[in-house]
């Protein structure tokens, strides 16, 4: 299916395309079309790949490629010692097992 495009190009933009076009030996229209598919193929892969396929993914696609900023967890308590034993329902030192249940009732 064909597809008719009307894009505004400014004038330095269009001699440039002129200029690779007379280079490849096409005209405009077809050198727009190569463009035009190149940019598809680079979105492409990377919208597999989620990475930017080179400098003008993130200038030309800023919200696909805006850098997130990761916040490592939080450090747990006691985090690299082993749990203390009161954790694990053991009782406190000095503390018979008895006291400790009754001292856990109550609160």
């Amino acid at each position: 299916m064909n597809s008719y495009l009307y894009v505004p190009v400014d004038d330095e933009d269009l001699r440039a395309l002129a200029a690779t076009a007379a280079e490849e030996g096409v005209d405009i229209a077809e050198q727009a079309r190569r463009v035009l598919k190149a940019a598809v193929v680079v979105w492409r892969v990377e919208d597999r790949d989620g990475l930017p396929a080179g400098p003008m993914g993130p200038a030309v696609r800023p919200k696909r490629f805006t850098p997130r900023r990761v916040r490592p967890a939080p450090p747990l308590p006691g985090d690299g010692l082993p749990p203390a034993p009161v954790s694990l329902g053991d009782p406190e030192p000095g503390r018979s097992a008895l006291d400790h249940k009754r001292l856990q009732e109550a609160t």
